[in-house]
Parts: C-alpha cells; structure tokens; sequence
C-alpha cells in the first residue's frame, strides 16, 4: 500500500500499485513474455487477483528476487530516475521523509558516496531504519523543530542535496533554507497536491542558485527499472524489511485503518 493521504481519494484511478505477479495468458502478438514469467508490474488497479496489462508495464526479474522485493522494485525505480547523478560523491545530503522512497534515497545517497546524511521523519520505526542504511544524523520531527534541528546538524555547513520525499506541505519550505551558496539541488519526490508556499527571496539576496528537480516519468522507464531490480538481486539496495505487515487480500479493508489510524507502526504494508 503506498502512502495514503487525503487527497488519494480525489485522483481517479483504481488503487493499487507497486505488485509483482505471475504471467497467466498472453496476446497473441507477445513475444517476449511467457505464461508461468515473474514480473515486477507497474500497472494500477492490482487490488485483485488478475489484472490486464500492457508489456510495457512489466519487467523480467531474475530468479533470487522473491514477490516482496519485486513489489517494490517499481518505487525503486522512481527514487533511481531521481537520484542517479544528482547525489555525487562528497555531497551532504538533507532527507526529508524516510517512508520507502525516503529510505530508498537514504541507501542510495550513501552508495553514490555522500560524506553526511542527515534525514527526518515523524515515526522512529523508520529512523531507526535509516541508521542502518547509513544515516549519520536522523531528526525526529515529531519531537523536534525540523529546520532547526537540520541547521544544528550541518554546523557552520550547508546542504549539496535536499530531497523532499515526505509528500507534505510543511517539508518544501525547509528545504530552501539549508542549500549551500551555489548549485545545490533540490529534489522534490513527494507528490503534494496543495498549495505550496515558497519564498525564494532569501536565496536571490543571498546571492544562492538552487536547481530544483521535479518528479518526472520518462517515455521509456525500461532501463532505470532494469537497474533497480540490478540493484536489489545484487544486494546493494535493500527493500523488504521495509515491509512491516501483511494481509490477506479478504483482509485489505483492515490494512486501510491500519494505515490511517496506527501510522507510526507502519513503513510498508503488502496486500498477499
């Protein structure tokens, strides 16, 4: 289940992404996907036993890789397209959100050889995850004023790399506040369909440049999506202890409250 908020309910579509499956039946005009084939699936509406797809929204994975780790080799893949090249090594690197993608950009900053990694989050179940994936400093910013706690870890240092993947209104402001005084990047990964209040007044009088870099999907994802599944058969990028709970598809109505009344007990929850 992904990150639930409001506004999901706004969006037209049918929930459910982020699966892996097992091919059943094929079109007549396939040819590179066989019945019995695993597959990562990036496709909507999987809250089911069957879906309908097209192949190009599926993927090959190789044989080591179990159906959890293939679910999330699709958000894998979104957090890749953003970080390659953007995370060099050196950098010091402000995360804000450690859900799956913030996680996913945690591990990837520190294999892309960022020097300090600082992260925030509201719920230690996942800051405690990011200690061990490499976080140097994690803020918890249920408990502490976010920026202020960011500016304290970065001493008389400033930010390389700031990536807003919690998805909330009150994460964006922050990160035009700690980017360093030339080229620094700000990834915005989490999806906020509100309002958002920016000022970047401060950053012209301080004479800053700051690129900012939106979450985008490309015309052909096959080859960040063939590197994400790389990563995770070869071990360098961990994902499914990122999943914190099972249910049964009967099940998927109790999966919901849990995400919305028992938050802080959750990173991922799969629908089996």
């Amino acid at each position: 289940i992904m990150g639930l908020r409001d506004h999901i309910f706004g969006i037209n579509v049918i929930l459910g992404h982020e699966s892996s499956g097992i091919i059943k039946e094929v079109g007549a005009l396939v040819t590179d996907y066989k019945v019995g084939d695993r597959v990562a699936v990036e496709a909507w509406g999987s809250y089911t036993k069957y879906i309908c797809t097209t192949t190009d929204k599926i993927q090959h994975v190789p044989d080591n890789l179990n159906h959890n780790q293939i679910a999330l080799t699709e958000i894998a893949m979104k957090v890749y397209q953003m970080a390659a090249g953007n995370i060099i090594p050196g950098d010091t690197v402000v995360i804000l959100g450690q859900g799956a993608a913030g996680l996913i950009f945690t591990q990837m900053a520190k294999m892309a050889g960022a020097s300090k990694i600082i992260v925030t989050d509201l719920y230690d179940v996942k800051l405690e995850k990011a200690k061990n994936y490499g976080a140097d400093v994690v803020i918890n910013a249920a408990r502490e004023e976010s920026l202020e706690a960011i500016k304290k870890a970065l001493g008389e240092g400033t930010a390389d790399v700031i990536i807003e993947a919690a998805g909330v209104v009150e994460t964006p402001p922050i990160a035009l506040r700690v980017p360093n005084t030339y080229g620094a990047k700000i990834l915005r990964f989490g999806v906020i369909p509100y309002d958002v209040p920016y000022s970047f007044s401060h950053l012209h009088d301080c004479g800053q440049q700051v690129l900012t870099i939106g979450a985008c999907r490309f015309l052909d994802e096959s080859l960040p999506y063939r590197r994400a599944i790389q990563l995770i058969s070869e071990g360098k990028l961990e994902v499914e202890s990122f999943i914190t709970h099972r249910f049964k598809l009967a099940d998927i109505n109790d999966a919901f409250d849990m995400v919305i009344n028992r938050p802080e007990e959750i990173i991922k929850i799969v629908i089996e």
